[in-house]
């Protein structure tokens, strides 16, 4: 088992310690959502080509879970967008055995895969050039900017550096249109300085 691979299943193992507590009622439509697996960009889960295209996003895998922590009968609730991304996630759940608590009944699951190019390490050097490849990927996955992972990743970054005021909560809707179009025109800009720049 690869080091990209033994994170991945450390993290299914620690969400699923309080599955349990998370499952549904008999009468919710909806399964219980585990916590996220986080995939960074140049792993052989989600290759630096691929990210370098713009690809990116969250994969919602449901799969069944046996009373052992089995998990099977992997399928895409919701698309990245990508048909490898989606691909992907389908072969990093597959097969994982969750550790469960004694007494788990099998259930559906859902497992969210996200797949992020940026990292708050490498967040201060991503051109708009980047940002606009991730933008036009997104939007034409049919999703809205708002929902970017990336500007999440900044939004953290700037509460972190600056403390967080109430008045933060609109300046950052209006910084986030306003990077988008700073960032189509100066492409070569960085992309957090443009954003922490709007959030003032």
């Amino acid at each position: 088992m690869n080091a990209a691979r033994t994170t991945l299943f450390l993290g299914l193992i620690a969400i699923a310690a309080v599955a349990d507590a998370q499952a549904p009622g008999p009468t919710s439509p909806e399964p219980a959502r585990l916590g996220d697996i986080l995939i960074q960009a140049g792993t052989a889960e989600y290759p630096g080509e691929l990210a370098a295209t713009g690809a990116h996003g969250e994969a919602l895998v449901q799969v069944a879970v046996a009373a052992d922590g089995t998990l099977s009968d992997a399928s895409l609730k919701e698309s990245t967008g990508s048909a490898e991304l989606d691909a992907s996630a389908l072969r990093i759940v597959s097969g994982q055995k969750l550790r469960v608590k004694e007494g788990f009944k099998p259930q559906v699951m859902l497992v969210p895969v996200v797949f992020t190019r940026d990292s708050v390490t490498t967040l201060a050097a991503k051109t708009c050039a980047e940002f606009n490849q991730d933008h036009a990927f997104h939007t034409a996955a049919g999703r809205s900017a708002d929902d970017m992972i990336v500007f999440d990743m900044a939004t953290g970054i700037l509460v972190a550096a600056r403390g967080f005021d109430m008045g933060m909560i609109g300046r950052l809707k209006d910084a986030r249109a306003k990077t988008i179009d700073g960032c189509e025109k100066k492409p070569k800009a960085r992309f957090l300085e443009l954003y922490a720049k709007y959030a003032r």
